[in-house]
């Protein structure tokens, strides 16, 4: 009985294996084939969406291929990042999915796979096959670029007339066949492609050069432009009336007129005498020099003189001058004692003897003359940690004797004058630094009963009209430059002072902001006389015609706009060719130039 127990349990255990067994296998199976569905279904789902972008992946594919034709010419970086532009979704929309295994048709295989190596690598292919097509195309127009202007044409004026990107600059120096250049770029363009004259915008700076670049491309229908000139017939064209011309003549005479009724507004007159007596020149110190020679050459060219007026004897006649003093600090104490009413005299003799075999007799940098009384202001170069300028050190002598030189030259300065009883003031070039140098000398002089009486900024600027004509008037040429770079370059005042915060150095930042003040009110006179008049002047003529093309008021078109001369490009300008272009992107524009010949450099 016992046996026959154990059997029946064994049995049904083998049983129970069995029936599982079958279940898993059941179960594996039903895995198996519901895999095998799900992966039947996704590959005809991935089919389907393949099917379903099989139209546009072909004509992505046949749009690019257009590009690879050398019949349709040079392969444009406009056409490639339009290409990339356009189809940029459906690359990001079957990037991930997969071909293998799916049998599709080889067409649409072969499309698929070209549409991804477009987009991976379509900057290469381009600038590869535009190698291969400028060395064919230069050999398909042989005869051609053996004659242009009776010349034939080197290999590199080949290069760059073939080249046709979309922005093209031909860098070239004088007489190497720039025009010649230009000539031929145009009769390759007409056989080429069979363009029209309408179809160029032919450029250059001045009416003599426009006139000769259309008789040299000889043709009938050609006309290149200044700028001037395509930007008043933009205006015309748009607006149905000629405007009227600001005569650039008047320009000088008009500021010069607006300056002197300003100079009669106290506040203007504020503004301008600061300007003068603080922001007029950079000031260097001593220390920013190695040799003396280089300071004493920039004191020269800075013209830094003080603006009192002194007799000179030149060769037996007398003349008045601008007092010449030896440092730029020197320049700014004597015209701080000037215009604050102090009577003194630069480098006048010391009231004691002390000249000796050796040295030359005593000379204070100023003697000041205050209630009967002389009192002396001496002035050392020393910093706040007591150094002296490099250039100090004379030749055999070394930085630290000519420092120890130097200090013992004050000092003994100071005991002649204790032994004398007569009167020292000082100041120091690390007071200029550190902007106490007026406060300094005002609170001395106050000690000794000297009262600044301040002169008016009109007696000011009296005395700088007096002694300084040639600096009002290079201010004023400064003046009229500015406003038409300003104008030229389409910039508004904000736009300057935001440009203005961002430079680093303090002072510059004050001087130009201090020009700009002195300069603004001029701009506006001159605003308002120009629109009082109805007139524009040449720089509101390339602005304005910017502007109407920007609003597609102008909506003319051109295949190519070619620019001679373009070394002499203003901001103004280069935006008006960004405009056009904008209009049509396709517009290719090609610059030819020499920075080395530029003429109007200051634009």
């Amino acid at each position: 009985m016992k046996g026959t127990t154990k059997l029946l349990v064994v049995a049904l255990f083998l049983s129970a294996i069995i029936i599982l067994a079958i279940a898993v296998r059941n179960f594996l199976i039903t895995r198996r084939r519901e895999k095998e569905e799900e992966r039947r279904q996704q590959r005809q789902l991935l089919i389907e969406f393949w099917h379903s972008k099989a139209q546009e992946i072909l004509t992505a594919w046949q749009r690019f291929q257009s590009f690879l034709r050398p019949e349709n010419g040079y392969f444009a970086n406009h056409l490639l990042s339009g290409w990339n532009e356009k189809y940029a979704n459906l690359m990001k929309e079957t990037g991930s999915y997969q071909t293998a295994g799916l049998d599709l048709d080889p067409d649409l295989e072969e499309g698929i796979a070209a549409f991804r190596e477009y987009f991976k690598d379509g900057e290469d292919i381009r600038k590869q096959f535009n190698r291969d097509f400028v060395a064919k195309e230069i050999i398909a127009f042989r005869d051609l670029f053996e004659n242009i202007e009776g010349k034939s044409l080197d290999h590199q004026q080949k290069i760059a007339i073939v080249t046709d990107e979309d922005n093209n600059l031909v860098i070239a120096g004088a007489g190497s066949g720039k025009t010649t250049t230009i000539v031929g770029k145009v009769k390759y363009l007409q056989t080429k492609h069979h363009l029209q004259p309408q179809d160029f915008l032919l450029i250059s700076f001045t009416n003599k050069s426009a006139a000769s670049l259309a008789a040299r491309i000889g043709e009938d229908g050609f006309e290149a432009l200044t700028f001037h000139k395509f930007g008043l017939r933009v205006i015309t064209e748009c607006e149905g009336i000629k405007p009227s011309i600001f005569d650039e003549g008047q320009f000088q005479l008009l500021l010069e007129r607006h300056f002197a009724k300003l100079t009669e507004d106290k506040h203007y007159l504020n503004i301008l005498t600061d300007y003068f007596l603080n922001y007029l020149k950079p000031p260097k110190t001593q220390f920013d020099f190695g040799e003396q020679g280089a300071y004493i050459q920039y004191l020269k060219d800075q013209n830094f003189r003080s603006y009192k007026p002194v007799q000179i004897n030149l060769k037996g006649k007398i003349t008045i001058q601008r007092e010449v003093v030896k440092s730029v600090e020197e320049c700014r104490l004597a015209n701080f004692l000037l215009f604050n009413g102090v009577n003194y005299e630069y480098e006048a003799k010391y009231e004691f003897d002390t000249a000796t075999a050796a040295y030359q007799q005593y000379k204070p940098d100023f003697t000041i003359y205050a209630n009967g009384s002389r009192i002396y202001l001496e002035h050392f170069a020393l910093s706040a940690t007591g150094d002296v300028p490099p250039f100090f050190a004379k030749e055999g002598e070394t930085y630290q004797m000519a420092k120890t030189r130097y200090n013992e030259k004050i000092k003994w300065a100071r005991e002649l004058h204790q032994a004398n009883k007569t009167i020292l003031i000082e100041t120091f070039s690390h007071q200029f630094n550190d902007g106490t140098v007026f406060d300094n000398l005002q609170k001395q002089l106050a000690s000794y009963g000297v009262v600044l009486a301040p002169l008016t900024a009109e007696q000011t600027w009296q005395k700088i009209q007096t002694a300084a004509k040639d600096e009002i008037d290079a201010i004023l040429s400064l003046c009229g430059t500015f406003i038409t770079l300003m104008k030229s370059n389409n910039y508004s005042f904000p736009d300057l002072e935001s440009r203005n915060e961002g430079i680093a150095d303090p002072f510059m930042r004050k001087r130009n902001s201090a020009f700009l003040s002195v300069v603004r009110p001029l701009f506006e006179k001159y605003a308002a006389e120009l629109e009082a008049r109805k007139e524009i002047d040449f720089s509101d003529m390339i602005n304005k015609a910017a502007l109407l093309v920007n609003s597609q008021a102008y909506m003319k078109k051109y295949r190519y706009i070619i620019v001679d001369e373009f070394q002499d490009i203003s901001i103004g300008r280069y935006k008006l060719l960004q405009a056009i272009k904008s209009v049509d992107p396709s517009t290719r524009l090609f610059c030819v130039g020499d920075d080395w010949q530029s003429i109007y450099r200051f634009t």
